[in-house]
């Protein structure tokens, strides 16, 4: 009977061991996963500021490549409170910037286990490169040329500068007036790359390019009114057209893309039944592929390569 008695002492007491084990990794897989948690959360926020500041900093230098650096400093100081340390590396050529931040993470539950705190560092590098290829283009071609930043420019010409039948217009999509105006109006609906051949589209085109020009400048309702030097982002009168090797063929001939260009459109002239386009050309950051082209014509995007 005492055996017995002892027995069951013995088997109590592995019982409140084994008990006190059982708690004790609970505790600690508690711990981990929350602290865990905690840390990749943490991690991601941080990198997600690196990611903001170095494009913010790229997308400064297509306007003063001086202030690229303030820009990422300023962006990081206002969006990440915790202060974390920093490092921005800048080149003296090129539209590229990385950004390197660490801080320490302070855990909750695995301090009991004497861990206190770990550093995190991320890094992000962001780059600007001309368009390759977009979406949205208009049925409008200039001929490659050194583009100057508010410069006036011809994107369509009347019946007295044609040049074999070709005003400046171009087919995209299909023929016709009722596509060229809809692709004025709305943009090509489908991806226009480099290298890609087009189609000129022959005659002055005048109905068509009066209803589609219009059509911009009156959707551009803004206050203040636009002007090529200062314009709401989502205006009209801002457009992409593709420019091409060259509009000196005869009738409907292919033609090479070779770049993209913005302009601001400045005016529509019916110039005795012929319709004239004129435009400035700006720069401008599209939603857009980019890639190394041979020529930049001032119109680039931006991404995130790390």
């Amino acid at each position: 009977m005492r055996l017995l008695n002892r027995f069951k002492k013995e088997q109590n007491g592995t019982t409140i061991i084994i008990f006190v084990g059982i708690i004790t990794g609970i505790l600690a897989f508690s711990a981990l996963v929350t602290d865990v948690g905690y840390l990749m959360v943490e991690r991601s926020k941080l990198k997600n500021t690196a990611d903001a500041a170095a494009l913010a900093a790229v997308r400064e230098m297509s306007v003063d490549r001086s202030n690229a650096y303030t820009a990422a400093v300023d962006y990081i100081q206002k969006n990440d409170k915790s202060n974390p340390v920093y490092e921005i590396m800048i080149p003296d050529s090129g539209y590229i910037a990385t950004v390197k931040l660490k801080k320490n993470v302070y855990f909750f539950f695995a301090r009991i286990f004497g861990l206190i705190s770990t550093e995190i560092q991320v890094q992000s590098t962001a780059k600007m490169a001309p368009v390759v290829a977009l979406r949205g283009a208009r049925p409008l071609a200039v001929p490659q040329q050194t583009f100057i930043y508010g410069q006036p420019y011809t994107l369509k010409e009347d019946a007295g500068d044609g040049l074999s039948g070709n005003y400046g217009a171009i087919s995209l999509g299909g023929t016709g007036a009722d596509r060229y105006r809809d692709n004025i109006k709305y943009g090509y609906n489908s991806t226009l790359r480099l290298g890609d051949y087009i189609k000129t589209e022959t005659g002055n085109l005048t109905g068509p390019t009066e209803d589609g020009i219009k059509y911009l400048l009156s959707e551009c309702d803004h206050i203040p009114k636009c002007t090529y030097n200062n314009y709401a982002l989502n205006c009209p009168r801002v457009i992409a057209i593709p420019v091409v090797n060259t509009l000196d063929v005869n009738g409907k001939k292919p033609i090479v893309v070779v770049g993209f260009a913005s302009f601001f459109v400045e005016d529509y002239i019916n110039n005795g039944g012929y319709s004239e386009i004129k435009g400035r050309f700006i720069e401008t950051i599209a939603n857009a592929e980019l890639g190394d082209a041979a020529t930049d014509y001032g119109m680039r995007s931006i991404k995130l390569v790390e």
